[in-house]
């Protein structure tokens, strides 16, 4: 069960954010089903998010690698999970600059968990990952960027059409417009990567970078879109 959060921090920027709610309880079972004690677990949803876009338009998306791995921690810096990461990114990051900044300067104890996937308003992207337990930068060699679930590395993006169709699928898609798709035109490209089979997508978000606006496809339903905004 997705749950949407806006959060107007005091001393920090305004975001909207996509939350799986039911991982909040106890044995991911359906909150609306939890009893009321249950539910009280939704305070902390702040601190659960897996995408995002704040009022400076930084947008931030984490998406779970299956490599394996230790992480490596720098006992000088705060650890943090990688939830937390989002959090620290949307709440004070106004550009993808910054929020590199900020990864550099914590550990992230999802490092081998998963990957994240950066832009912002002015058409910068970038991608954090940890090969090897260090903290690696992957910039935009075009006005399009792609990940799904392995580690793209610095090898040319061609070279990992092979790895994952989705991510083949997408990258052609970007390649044939130049980065250039509408908000409906980007949530086509997310619906025909979307999955029902073992890791069923349970939501599909496309945020406007420039404006703050958000599109939202729940459980695959695309027939049915859901339109949000940023209150700054």
């Amino acid at each position: 069960m997705p749950l949407i959060l806006f959060t107007h921090p005091p001393g920090a920027y305004a975001s909207v954010s996509m939350v799986p709610a039911d991982d909040l309880v106890h044995g991911g079972r359906d909150i609306r089903l939890a009893p009321l004690p249950e539910r009280r677990a939704l305070l902390a949803a702040p601190d659960f998010p897996h995408s995002g876009v704040n009022e400076r338009g930084l947008a931030i998306a984490s998406m779970a690698i299956f490599d394996g791995g230790d992480t490596r921690i720098d006992p000088l810096k705060v650890t943090l999970k990688g939830s937390q990461m989002i959090r620290l990114v949307l709440d004070y990051a106004a550009d993808v600059p910054e929020a590199i900044a900020l990864f550099e300067n914590y550990n992230n104890s999802s490092a081998f968990g998963s990957h994240y996937l950066l832009a912002d308003a002015t058409g910068r992207s970038a991608i954090i990952e940890y090969p090897g337990g260090d903290l690696d930068v992957i910039r935009s060699r075009e006005p399009w960027q792609v990940a799904t679930n392995f580690n793209v590395g610095h090898d040319d993006p061609e070279k990992n059409l092979r790895q994952c169709w989705r991510y083949q699928k997408a990258y052609q898609a970007l390649k044939g417009s130049r980065g250039s798709v509408s908000p409906p035109e980007a949530m086509n490209i997310l619906k025909s990567i979307s999955s029902s089979d073992g890791h069923v997508t349970q939501w599909s978000v496309v945020y406007g970078l420039a404006a703050g606006d958000v599109l939202l496809s729940v459980a695959r339903n695309y027939g049915e879109l859901k339109k949000f905004k940023i209150k700054k």
